[in-house]
C-alpha cells in the first residue's frame, strides 16, 4: 500500500504543475504565444497525472487479484 500512496503523491505533485502553469499563462501578457505555451505544458502535466493514477489502479487491481 506505501508504493499507491508514493503514486498518488506523484500524481498531486503533477497537478500542482499544471495549476501553477495554468497560473503563469494567465500572468502572462505578451506574446500570446508564451501563454500558449504555458497552457501546453499545464496539460502535458494533467495529462501525466492521469497516467499514473490509471497505473495506480491497474496495479492495484492485479495486486487485488493475486497476479503479482
Amino acid at each position: 500500500m506505501r508504493d499507491s500512496t508514493c503514486i498518488y503523491s506523484r500524481a498531486m505533485h503533477y497537478r500542482r504543475q499544471a495549476i501553477a502553469a495554468r497560473q503563469r499563462a494567465a500572468q502572462a501578457f505578451e506574446p500570446s504565444s508564451v501563454r500558449a505555451l504555458f497552457e501546453e505544458v499545464a496539460n502535458h502535466w494533467t495529462a501525466l497525472a492521469e497516467q499514473v493514477e490509471w497505473l495506480e489502479r491497474s496495479s492495484a487491481c492485479l495486486v487485488g487479484s493475486g497476479a503479482d
